[in-house]
């Protein structure tokens, strides 16, 4: 198989369950294993070395940060609420 046929094989599945988003293919699937390791706890070095990226930038790309888990570990701002 090339890199292209899994891809596509990937995408068309995604279609088939219904599944709408603005990543195609075989790139859902880097997205996804980067999200569920930077929401566990993994470093975005670690991230960027099982990815292959050379760079952290590159990384940022595909890992994103669950905002509501954030939220609610982060800490109150002191003084009060920023107006």
């Amino acid at each position: 198989m090339t890199a292209t046929s899994i891809s596509k094989l990937v995408g068309r599945r995604i279609l088939r369950v219904g599944i709408r988003t603005k990543v195609g293919g075989s790139h859902i699937l880097r997205h996804s294993v980067a999200t569920g390791l930077i929401n566990k706890g993994a470093s975005f070095k670690d991230i960027a070395d099982l990815l292959g990226h050379c760079t952290i930038e590159s990384t940022a790309v595909y890992a994103k940060v669950d905002l509501h888990t954030l939220a609610q570990i982060g800490l109150p701002w002191p003084g009060g609420e920023l107006k």
